[in-house]
């Protein structure tokens, strides 16, 4: 079965009362722009767990969000019919095909090592976490 609405949630790998995030926010503009905005995200990977979290048949964000996560995204990585436009892969299981075509970026995790590139250049082998557009 296929998911039909995705998004990442950064949660922590310790206990609920941990009252420090396993992350830093920062957010900012570009210069001249000031319609564009962004947020830096700097994840503590020892700390931190990412997950894929779908519902079937979709929902608004917020009521897909687990009540355990410190942030979620919706990166945009879903066609209009909810399904994965490349390759999505937690710990737990994989959505969608990884595609090799060369332009193709990938954002991966195993352990504390991140990459972000092309997938035919995807250094790491069994990631616990990528998502490719």
């Amino acid at each position: 079965m296929v998911p039909v609405a995705v998004l990442l949630a950064i949660g922590s790998c310790h206990a609920l009362s941990e009252t420090k995030p396993p992350l830093t926010v920062i957010s900012g503009g570009v210069e001249g722009a000031p319609q564009w905005t962004f947020w830096e995200i700097d994840i503590a990977l020892d700390r931190a767990e990412l997950r894929l979290v779908d519902k079937s048949g979709g929902a608004p964000l917020v009521a897909m969000v687990p009540d355990d996560a410190w942030a979620a995204l919706n990166g945009g990585y879903w066609l209009n019919d909810y399904k994965p436009t490349g390759w999505a892969k937690d710990h737990i299981r994989q959505i969608g095909k990884r595609r090799m075509p060369g332009a193709m970026g990938v954002v991966a995790v195993k352990g504390n090592a991140v990459y972000a590139g092309t997938i035919k250049n995807l250094p790491l082998k069994n990631p616990d976490f990528a998502i490719q557009n």
